[in-house]
């Protein structure tokens, strides 16, 4: 069936209609199709620059061609589960205003084609069990008409083919995104849920922060701009780096490395040409059977300029052979350094002296938590005097502004294994 006719002429369909078979609904030359009351189609197609339009909901139960034309009015499209929405054809077809509600798949860039534009407020809701795959280099872009449309994806978003193409538009992310080839150019990007997945050799830009508040961001690819990790970033799937513009950790975020090996390539790193700026959680796993050696250092962090900030927690730290993962900030990057678990042995304690030993490690100090009870009345000299000396003869650094506690004190110890100290009482 074909709704067509000269330029500028309208079909009204003014109630509730099904069109059954396996022909297709063609809307094309031009023509307004108006849809007053509900309408259900096995098969529809629009194109030649036609236009749906009106406040009824559209529902395509097995093919919806979308070649060009706009598809707008207040109404929403259904696509439900085992249906789909092929974007294809030269002729840059757009949905306006309207709500897509999404179970089917959406295939954008089918037989060379163009992508799809959203404009005055559109939305796309990708609902379970749906799938969005961006299989040329076009993708869902926004086409001039204020506001920007948006996509909302409770299912699957793919990008699996082409480059250059754009996600340019306000985009939620609660399920599964994965970014798996080319270059996808991004407008707004938060993640509350789910996961975000950036293959290698495939990269995404953006100029706001991709944030991630919630669920996973991980792969080894590229985000060239800033992201935001107030949840989950692991830059895995195997080991590996995952290189990002900017990188602000806030203090609900977790960076998840995994180690496999000591070599480059073989652990997590989170590279960035820019500062990384840290804080929240180191969280530290091994993989494929690997167990760090002695002295063994990884760059977890890499920067091109100063990092700052510090992590506030690190997990995972002990490993096995009385070895633990140091985490050492330095000027460009933060490594983690296999290094003795420093536990306290052979502690002895009588009348004014008390002594225990310890594993060190070259390049590391350790703080060292002492007390006393009941703690001496000493004035600060005779308290300076009690902290007396170490075995080697070496430094002892007392760590006042860390003396909190009655009876306990703090000290900074430089690459010692027998330490004693004499008190008063």
């Amino acid at each position: 069936m074909w709704f067509g006719g000269a330029a500028g002429t309208t079909n009204t369909l003014l109630a509730s209609v099904q069109f059954i078979g396996t022909n297709f609904v063609r809307v094309a030359q031009f023509v307004d199709l108006f849809l007053a009351g509900p309408v259900t189609l096995d098969n529809l197609s629009l194109q030649d620059s036609a236009v749906i339009d009106g406040p009824a909901t559209l529902t395509v139960t097995n093919q919806f061609l979308l070649t060009s034309g706009l598809l707008q009015g207040s109404g929403a499209l259904t696509i439900p589960a085992g249906a789909q929405l092929t974007v294809q054809g030269s002729g840059s077809p757009s949905i306006n205003q309207r709500t897509v509600n999404n179970s089917g798949t959406i295939l954008i860039g089918a037989n060379a084609g163009y992508g799809l534009g959203l404009g005055a407020g559109a939305v796309i809701n990708n609902l379970v069990p749906g799938v969005i795959n961006c299989i040329s280099g076009y993708g869902i872009g926004n086409d001039g008409t204020p506001p920007m449309g948006a996509l909302v994806n409770h299912g699957t978003f793919l990008r699996s083919g082409g480059s250059g193409g754009p996600l340019y538009v306000n985009v939620t992310n609660y399920a599964v995104a994965q970014f798996l080839a080319g270059s996808t150019t991004l407008f707004n990007y938060q993640q509350l849920a789910g996961s975000t997945y950036i293959a290698t050799n495939a990269s995404v830009t953006i100029s706001t922060p991709l944030n991630v508040q919630g669920g996973l961001l991980y792969g080894l690819g590229t985000v060239n701009g800033p992201v935001s990790n107030s949840a989950l970033v692991m830059p895995a799937a195997p080991p590996g780096p995952l290189s990002v513009g900017t990188y602000v950790q806030n203090q609900a975020g977790v960076l998840n490395v995994l180690l496999g090996g000591a070599a480059v390539g073989q652990y997590s790193q989170l590279t960035s040409p820019g500062s990384p700026a840290l804080a929240g959680t180191l969280n530290v796993a091994l993989t494929n059977g690997f167990v760090p050696s002695l002295g063994q250092t990884f760059y977890v962090v890499e920067g091109n300029y100063p990092v700052s900030g510090s992590f506030s927690a690190i997990t995972g730290a002990q490993v096995a052979n009385h070895i633990v993962l140091v985490p050492k900030v330095n000027y460009y990057n933060v490594a983690l350094i296999a290094a003795n678990d420093p536990s306290a042995t052979n502690l002895q304690h009588a009348g004014r002296r008390a002594t225990f030993s310890y594993l060190s490690t070259a390049g590391l100090s350790n703080i060292v938590q002492f007390s006393l009870w009941p703690w001496p009345a000493l004035t600060r000299r005779e308290l300076d005097m009690a902290i007396m000396r170490i075995a080697s003869r070496q430094y002892l650094h007392f760590l006042s502004p860390l003396c909190m506690l009655p009876g306990t004190l703090f000290f900074e110890i430089l690459w010692h294994t027998n330490i004693q100290f004499w008190h008063w009482r």
